[in-house]
């Protein structure tokens, strides 16, 4: 875990750890990260979900809206099976999502 915590402390921001992965309910607005190619965009959360996309446009219908309806709307992850920390940040001034994992 020095690893995570040399890199968070390049990145400036404090790791967040979690328990097993589950399903959150908690995720604020600001805690959602978005990442697109200029003709859709998806809200990944902190938890590293993505809760909220329209493909293959903006103007399409959802096809992830877990942001809405957690039980109904869908979402699409990848994390560890076990309890892990996490970091993330955007690359410079790109919409590249940068996310580091670690296990506890």
């Amino acid at each position: 875990m020095d690893c995570l915590k040399d890199v968070a402390s390049y990145w400036r921001v404090q790791p967040s750890t979690y328990a097993v992965p589950e399903r959150k309910n908690d995720c604020k607005i600001k805690d959602y990260g978005i990442i697109g190619d200029c003709r859709s965009a998806a809200l990944v959360s902190s938890h590293g979900a993505i809760d909220w996309l329209c493909w293959p446009r903006f103007d399409s219908p959802a096809i992830f809206a877990a942001l809405l309806d957690r039980d109904l709307g869908g979402e699409w992850s990848i994390a560890p099976t076990g309890p892990f920390q996490s970091t993330r940040r955007y690359r410079g001034d790109s919409n590249v999502l940068l996310k580091l994992v670690g296990a506890l």
